[in-house]
């Protein structure tokens, strides 16, 4: 059984990407979404933008940006009503899943190892009854993120360190 929103397509936007000279610490994550309904093919314009940097400019090991856009269409049996939290909560998982890829992707082969993305729960990306703003709204925003939503994310765990980093165990018996 299909889903009743349909990728139509998806695609990378901007890109962002600094790593530090030195292993420092992790990075906090803020992500805002947008959409546009066009009402004419009843199609889906969908943005999301993840950032990542370290809380009141605190040295981390990568800080950048990465922004996807996806199109999305709606099954017409679909409840006219739910059609947003729909494409706000859908949409919004697909597109991270593809920016959380992109960055594994962009840092494997940098020099402070693999960082992921936390696994979030797509309701955040959902409105709030009444209160015009998505759940994790009030958190603060991102300057480089001038959305009226920009949820927080906790920070990942640290990437694995790089084999060149580990120093190799000395045999039983050398000082």
């Amino acid at each position: 059984m299909l889903s009743p929103i349909q990728t139509i397509r998806h695609s990378l936007r901007s890109v962002e990407f600094k790593a530090a000279d030195e292993e420092t610490g992790d990075a906090a994550f803020q992500c805002h979404i947008t959409l546009q309904h066009s009402k004419l093919d009843d199609h889906w314009h969908v943005q999301l933008g993840v950032a990542f940097e370290g809380k009141d400019d605190a040295p981390v090991n990568y800080r950048g940006r990465v922004e996807y856009e996806g199109l999305f269409k709606i099954h017409a049996d679909f409840p006219e009503e739910k059609r947003e939290d729909l494409v706000r909560m859908n949409g919004g998982a697909i597109l991270y899943g593809a920016v959380r890829e992109y960055i594994v992707g962009m840092t494997c082969r940098s020099k402070h190892g693999v960082m992921e993305l936390p696994t979030i729960d797509a309701r955040m990306f959902v409105k709030k009854p009444g209160s015009g703003a998505t759940a994790a709204a009030k958190q603060s925003g991102h300057p480089k993120l001038a959305q009226p939503a920009n949820p927080a994310l906790p920070a990942a765990p640290a990437p694995p360190r790089s084999p060149a980093a580990k120093k190799a165990p000395k045999p039983k018996g050398e000082a």
